[in-house]
C-alpha cells in the first residue's frame, strides 16, 4: 500500500474554464462590413473558395483540431484522445508529442515534449523524487529511502535501481502525467518489512489531495475544480500477468512468496482541462 503524506501549501487561485462559441450573424451595421475579418471568418472564406476544409489555426489545443467547412458556414471539431500535438518549450509553437526521457541541463530527467512539466530526480538526496505541473499548480514527491542513485533512462522511463534490496523503482513518464511502480524481484526481497507501507514525503502548491472512496486520488485547487488525479494503486504478480490487476489481500500474499517479480503502483496525470469532456487517462 502506498501511503503519501506531507505537507500542503495552498494558496487561493480563482480558475475559469469557458468555451469560445462562433456565432454565424449578419453585421448589424455598415460599419461592421469595414471591420476585419476574424480568423474563423477567413478560413470560412477561404474553405468555400477553395471547396476544401481549411484549418482555424488559433483553435488548436493539443487533442482538438478544428476546420472550416467548405459550405462557408460551419465548422468540424477533430478531437483525440491522446495528445495529437504539444506546446514547444518556449511557448511559441507546437511540436510532435514526445514522452522520451532526456537529462536536463539542471540535472533533472524529464520527457522531451509533454502536455504536463514532468520531472524526475537526476540521484541524489537534494531533489525531488518527481514534480508534476500544470496552470501554475504542482505537486512534488519526495523519497524517504535516502539518496537516490543515477537513473537509468530506457525510453520513457528512468530506474533507480536497488532502492531497497532486491527492489527497483521505476518511473515512467506519459504524455499527461506519470506512474511509479516498484519492482520487487525476489521472494526474498518481498519479505523487507519496509515493502509493508511506503511513504513519500509531498509539497503541493495550490492543490489540496483528497481521497476517493475507491482508493483513488484527487487534488482539487480552490475552487474544488480537479488538477490532478491518480487511480487506486495496484499490486500484481508479473508472472504470467500481462497488464496489472488488483489483487485481494490473499492473493498479494501468494504472489509475494511466488518466484515472480511482485509490483506495485500508481499512475498520475493532470485532469484534461478541454471544456469538451473530463476522462480517465
Amino acid at each position: 500500500m502506498f501511503v503519501i503524506k506531507g505537507r500542503l501549501l495552498l494558496h487561493a487561485v480563482a480558475t475559469s474554464v469557458g468555451m469560445a462559441m462562433v456565432l454565424n450573424a449578419a453585421p448589424a451595421a455598415a460599419a461592421a462590413d469595414a471591420a476585419p475579418k476574424t480568423e474563423s471568418q477567413q478560413a470560412l472564406a477561404a474553405a468555400k473558395k477553395s471547396g476544401k476544409p481549411v484549418e482555424v489555426v488559433g483553435e488548436r489545443t493539443d487533442s482538438s483540431t478544428t476546420f472550416a467547412n467548405p459550405d462557408g458556414k460551419s465548422f468540424r471539431l477533430d478531437t483525440s484522445a491522446v495528445p495529437v500535438r504539444v506546446r514547444s518549450k518556449s511557448g511559441s509553437g507546437w511540436v510532435t508529442p514526445d514522452a522520451t526521457l532526456e537529462v536536463r541541463a539542471d540535472g533533472s530527467v524529464g520527457p522531451k515534449a509533454a502536455v504536463a512539466d514532468i520531472s524526475f530526480s537526476g540521484g541524489g538526496e537534494q531533489s525531488s523524487l518527481v514534480t508534476i505541473a500544470s496552470a501554475g499548480r504542482a505537486m512534488s514527491w519526495g523519497w524517504q529511502g535516502g539518496a537516490l542513485p543515477k537513473p537509468l533512462l530506457d525510453g520513457a522511463s528512468a530506474v533507480y535501481p536497488e532502492v531497497l534490496p532486491g527492489v527497483d523503482l521505476r518511473m515512467t513518464a506519459t504524455l499527461k502525467g506519470f506512474r511509479e511502480v516498484l519492482v520487487v524481484k525476489t521472494p526474498e526481497a518481498a519479505k523487507n518489512p519496509k515493502l509493508q507501507r511506503v511513504e513519500f514525503d509531498l509539497e503541493a502548491k495550490d492543490v489540496q489531495l483528497s481521497t476517493g472512496s475507491d482508493g483513488g486520488l484527487a487534488a482539487t485547487d480552490a475552487n474544488g475544480n480537479r488538477v490532478f488525479k491518480a487511480p487506486p494503486a495496484l499490486m500484481w504478480d508479473s508472472k504470467g500477468v500481462t497488464a496489472p490487476v488488483a489483487l485481494s489481500p490473499k492473493a498479494k500474499i501468494a504472489a509475494a512468496k511466488s518466484e515472480g517479480a511482485l509490483c506495485q503502483g500508481r499512475r498520475w496525470a493532470p485532469t484534461p482541462q478541454e471544456t469538451s469532456w473530463t476522462g480517465r487517462l
